[in-house]
């Protein structure tokens, strides 16, 4: 097909297309249309930029199926995974979705992406192009056969994650607080990560990098009624191997820890754990109150310094 090889002529498509020609009976060896191609073609990479716009507006008008599938997915889901500029972007959406015989949002590809999942899961603006995506009507709770949502797919994306799905949340509060609450409730809550996790990383809650940056997920995170047991379950998952020292202060908080390594929270014996900066010591604790601590060589430790 002349138009996904080298620099395509806008001229000439639109002259096949004046003279008859049908756009989506003609697909190559990924069942890519004509439509398929030009929606993910960034403007800026073509012989007259200012002719994108005219040209996928007589290929719409050329196509019977503007939700015809290709092995990435619909015209949209190729225009999710392009190079174009927001601006372009918004324009094409338009195009598609307010046609009289629209695409639609919802389609999904052989993944069970619809373009709104599928724009998350990717490196390509996703919050923006999202944004437009939700604009035009896309559902904020849409959710796959197998589970999958919007959240589920941020998160699924980490090199993205970290700094998108705050700004994901936001979002979603922009167009249904309840619907956001909704789809975070299933994710784990960031108290999970402040009363566990930062400590195996080695610092306090409150020393936690861009803490601000998360603040909009504890509005929404759901703590249950059983909190502190989930807590103890996870920290007893993860130290139930007798290679893995726990830190001291964890055993402190939370004495529950000793009975999956053979101590029970009432045990006096010398436990294994690590202090804060990664010192391995021996503590003697009773009753979750750390009597003793030691370096293994015997040493005592002063207690502050855990």
């Amino acid at each position: 097909m002349a138009s996904r090889e080298g620099p395509p002529d806008s001229a000439i498509i639109w002259a096949l297309l004046e003279l008859g020609a049908k756009p989506d009976e003609m697909q190559d060896e990924y069942d890519w249309t004509v439509l398929h191609i030009w929606a993910g073609k960034d403007a800026r990479s073509i012989d007259y930029p200012s002719a994108h716009d005219l040209v996928i507006e007589k290929i719409v008008e050329k196509t019977a199926d503007l939700n015809q599938m290709s092995n990435v997915g619909t015209p949209l889901h190729h225009l999710m995974a392009s190079d174009a500029s927001l601006e372009q972007v918004q324009r094409v959406v338009k195009r598609l979705v307010t046609h009289p015989s629209p695409a639609s949002l919802e389609v999904q590809n052989r993944n069970q992406l619809n373009p709104l999942l599928f724009v998350i899961g990717s490196s390509k603006d996703p919050i923006q192009r999202a944004k437009v995506l939700l604009e035009f009507g896309a559902r904020p709770d849409f959710t796959t056969t197998d589970g999958e949502n919007i959240v589920s797919e941020a998160i699924g994306n980490a090199r993205e994650a970290y700094w998108a799905f705050p700004r994901l949340i936001e979002l979603l509060r922009s167009y249904d607080a309840a619907r956001s609450s909704a789809s975070i409730s299933g994710t784990d809550p960031p108290a999970l990560f402040d009363a566990s996790t930062s400590y195996m990383l080695g610092f306090y809650p409150d020393e936690q990098p861009h803490k601000r940056h998360w603040e909009i997920l504890y509005t929404y995170q759901d703590l249950g009624s059983d909190f502190r047991g989930r807590l103890v379950e996870s920290l007893q998952s993860h130290y139930d191997d007798d290679r893995i020292w726990p830190r001291l202060v964890l055993l402190e908080m939370y004495p529950e820890i000793l009975e999956v390594r053979g101590q029970g929270q009432r045990g006096k014996g010398w436990v294994e754990a690590l202090l804060m900066d990664d010192t391995p010591v021996e503590a003697r604790i009773a009753w979750g109150k750390v009597e003793e601590i030691r370096d293994l060589a015997g040493k005592v430790v002063d207690p502050s310094q855990r």
